[in-house]
């Protein structure tokens, strides 16, 4: 009885101290006649690692059917903060934020509805090709008042929806051929607002489109988000220009293209990736460091003091560099000076060992290296030379940290069965020895004195 209570008192203390909270939650934004509104944007923040602190933020759009889902896992313990909050909004909508609470020390599902105060108007892009049949699997790219894109039906339809008198614009493409369209041309057909667009080839036996989704992400060289960027996109022909959220992502949908083309200018230096085949898992662009700081070199003086030669360069012509030095915390007392394009030098006096920090700045980015003086050894510094693209796996790790409780709650109660069960013997001898020992001590009477 008593081995028990102890190992359930065990279990209960790893549960608390390794304890989080994962919640999967589903968003689902409607108007006010209960149908879908798909292009939302959906804003999540909560805690997820900073104690204390709401640092986790996730975003993305609701689909064609309204919804949009995510994991959210928060990493601290079960004492930490398990509220956190949803918002929405749309180009017509300032939208609303609600407060969730998540269950602490487990997984858990949540949802949570979005109601707009008014019903929305249906405006379908109808699609047919020469012979006047519908088309397909066309792309349908909304232009004005957002940027939008969807994928027409076996009906040649196309679905968006927005307030009544929204004026419209964009381009239906497939294959070469390619056609305008405005709301100029809707007619009320059926309750709906529909604007025909006619394509001048003949597609009655094109295959239909495969759909993929394109989600990613751009981080600085501190992998930090950088939002607003503007990114072109193509194909179609011209590129489409979309900008990324305060999350630095951008999410594209209903792609008919194998392949796509991104570019953009960031910090005034020109970056171009092709992304093919566009996978099903979201990406993460990382831009490298423009500004950096190599060749590291040292030698000795016939004062006793050590020399630091450093070469910085910056792949940007308009870039203006600037290198200084301090060692332990202190100023070093005559700073670099140059010798060559991009190459400088400083002097290190010290009477002993001297960990120095080698900083490099221009108008654009900061870089820093350190290196420890001692005779001439040095330490290299590695350089990210290459836009690095690759998948990221956020929500994978998230599921692995509540496998990882597990089985380390598992492998802690086995061990300490298993040492129980094997030093069984000593234990109890060591217990009848301390239970004789105290018999003897308290049972012993006081003797006359001869």
């Amino acid at each position: 009885m008593k081995y028990s209570s102890l190992l359930l008192a065990l279990l209960l203390l790893g549960s608390i101290v390794g304890a989080f909270w994962v919640q999967n939650l589903a968003v689902s934004v409607k108007d006010a006649a209960g149908l879908p509104i798909p292009d939302a944007q959906v804003q999540v923040q909560y805690q997820k690692l900073a104690k204390g602190e709401l640092d986790g933020y996730a975003s993305g759009f609701t689909d064609e059917k309204g919804a949009f889902s995510i994991k959210l896992t928060n990493q601290m313990q079960s004492d930490e903060i398990t509220n956190y909050t949803v918002s929405v909004n749309t180009f017509f909508w300032e939208g609303e934020t609600k407060p969730m609470s998540a269950v602490s020390g487990r997984e858990a599902s949540n949802s949570v509805v979005f109601t707009y105060p008014l019903p929305l108007a249906s405006y379908i892009v109808k699609v047919v090709d020469v012979k006047n049949k519908p088309v397909h699997g066309a792309t349908v790219t909304l232009s004005s008042p957002i940027f939008a894109t969807r994928l027409t039906d076996a009906g040649g339809s196309a679905l968006f929806r927005m307030p009544s008198n929204t004026q419209i614009s964009g381009t239906v493409s497939l294959e070469a051929d390619a056609a305008q369209f405005d709301s100029s041309s809707a007619r009320l057909v059926g309750g709906a607002f529909e604007i025909p667009v006619a394509l001048s080839s003949d597609f009655s036996s094109l295959q239909p489109a495969v759909s993929r989704t394109l989600d990613f992400q751009i981080l600085d060289y501190r992998r930090q988000p950088i939002s607003g960027l503007a990114i072109s996109i193509s194909p179609p022909n011209p590129a489409r220009i979309v900008k990324t959220d305060s999350s630095g992502r951008i999410r594209l949908l209903n792609i008919p293209y194998n392949a796509l083309n991104i570019s953009f200018t960031y910090n005034n230096y020109s970056y171009s990736q092709q992304i093919s085949p566009i996978p099903s898992e979201p990406l993460v662009v990382e831009l490298h460091a423009l500004l950096k700081i190599s060749n590291i070199r040292m030698q000795n003086t016939d004062t006793g003091c050590s020399q630091i030669f450093v070469k910085v360069s910056d792949e940007r012509e308009s870039a203006q560099n600037s290198v200084y030095a301090s060692y332990d915390g202190e100023a070093v007392p005559k700073n670099f000076e140059t010798v060559g394009i991009g190459q400088y030098v400083v002097a290190i006096c010290s009477p002993n060992d001297a960990n120095v920090t080698i900083t490099a700045s221009n108008q654009f980015e900061t870089a820093t290296a350190e290196v420890f003086v001692k005779g001439i050894a040095v330490v290299n510094i590695i350089n990210t030379t290459e836009l690095e693209i690759g998948a990221t796996i956020d929500a994978p790790v998230e599921e692995d940290a509540s496998r990882l409780l597990i089985v380390l709650q598992v492998l802690f109660l086995t061990v300490l069965l298993a040492a129980i069960f094997i030093f069984r013997g000593p234990i109890v001898y060591a217990i009848r020895c301390i239970s004789q020992y105290v018999r003897n001590i308290f049972g012993k009477k006081d003797g006359p004195v001869s």
